[in-house]
Formats: C-alpha cells, sequence, structure tokens
C-alpha cells in the first residue's frame, strides 16, 4: 500500500510545481522578472534552482515533446472516479500479483464497457487487440515455461 501512497504523493509534488511554474513563472518574460516574481513560500536558492531548471533549452525540449504526445492520445488518462493506484490495488488484492499498466488500463476500459461508458468505437477495438496481445503472449510465456521444465527434467534424467 504504501507504493501506492508514494506514487500519489509524488502526482501531488509534480501538479504543485506545474501550478507553480503557470503561475509564477511563466507570467513574466525575463530571467531577472522571474526571479524576482518568487512565490512568499519558497527559498530564495530554491525558487533560483527551479528558475534555472525551467529555463535550460534540455528542459524545454523536454516539455515540448510531453506536450505534443499527450495531444496525440486518442484515449482519455483517466479513469472515472477510481484513481489508476487504486484500481491496480484492487486487482493485487484479487489476482495477488500486481498488475502491469497495461492490465490496469484493460480492467478499466472493461468496467466503462460493462457500465456502457465505452467513448468510441476505438477504444473497444483496442481492448479486444490488447486482450489478443497478452493471451498470445502468455500462451508464448506458458510455452516456453513447458519447454524449461523439459529441459530440467532431461538433464536430471541424464545425470
Amino acid at each position: 500500500m504504501n507504493k501506492y501512497v508514494f506514487r500519489h504523493m509524488g502526482a501531488l509534488y509534480r501538479d504543485y510545481l506545474s501550478k507553480m511554474r503557470r503561475k509564477y513563472f511563466y507570467l513574466k518574460n525575463t530571467y531577472q522578472l522571474r526571479l524576482k516574481n518568487r512565490p512568499t513560500h519558497v527559498d530564495v536558492n530554491d525558487w533560483k534552482f527551479l528558475v534555472n531548471l525551467w529555463s535550460e533549452a534540455t528542459y524545454k525540449d523536454k516539455s515540448n515533446k510531453a506536450k505534443t504526445s499527450r495531444g496525440k492520445r486518442s484515449m482519455p488518462a483517466y479513469s472515472g472516479t477510481k484513481s489508476y493506484a487504486r484500481l491496480r490495488n484492487q486487482i493485487e488484492e484479487k489476482t495477488g500479483n500486481e498488475p502491469s499498466r497495461l492490465e490496469s488500463q484493460i480492467e478499466q476500459l472493461k468496467k466503462r464497457r460493462e457500465e456502457g461508458d465505452v467513448t468510441s468505437d476505438d477504444e473497444v477495438e483496442l481492448l479486444q487487440k490488447l486482450e489478443q496481445t497478452i493471451k498470445e503472449s502468455n500462451e508464448r510465456v506458458d510455452e516456453a515455461k513447458m519447454e524449461a521444465i523439459k529441459q530440467v527434467e532431461a538433464s536430471q534424467n541424464g545425470v
């Protein structure tokens, strides 16, 4: 359960930085004005570090790349009222294994489909493709496990 709390704390911290960047950093055009526009609750050295970080070309490039990627999404980045962390926790409690991000999204899509809340045919098609891919992947893993067992048995019989 702690890992979900820490993930949520990380998300809250990133959200806090994002809001602070919008409120205090982007409103000013020059480096000096941005330094002077420091929030009162932030230490001078910390603010200078953040202004320098947000002003770096590599940071701007990474931010622009992420912005472009978010614009290309065909599916929503939310799971309704339940966070993906809570959903993963419930799946883990039910199955005993920590689900992958993909398995969590599949479960959420299934839930939305059952409730009649699937927003597009693309989501239904994607869900079917994902389920088929996982099924095929599991079959390959099972075959590989069986082959490994056969090899171990063969080596034990040969010894």
